[in-house]
């Protein structure tokens, strides 16, 4: 799940309460040594294209009709 999330940044807006959370490439960039495969929560590794944001990546998993980990409602 780390390297869904780990590239995320943040910024402040003149609001004190709200803040945006955004895709930073630059953040736990791909091919790092140290930075994990993207590896989705039934073991099935993630393929991420260059600058892609890893969330949409995992929210397609999520939701795929295909997914049986994801609790559908009538």
């Amino acid at each position: 799940m780390a390297a869904f999330f780990s590239q995320i940044g943040y910024k402040s807006t003149a609001e004190w309460k709200e803040e945006i959370v955004y895709f930073d490439p630059q953040k736990g960039a791909p091919g790092c040594p140290l930075c994990p495969a993207a590896v989705f929560p039934d073991g099935t590794p993630a393929r991420l294209a260059p600058g892609q944001d890893p969330r949409e990546v995992f929210a397609n998993w999520l939701l795929a009709p295909e997914n049986p980990w994801f609790a559908r409602t009538s």
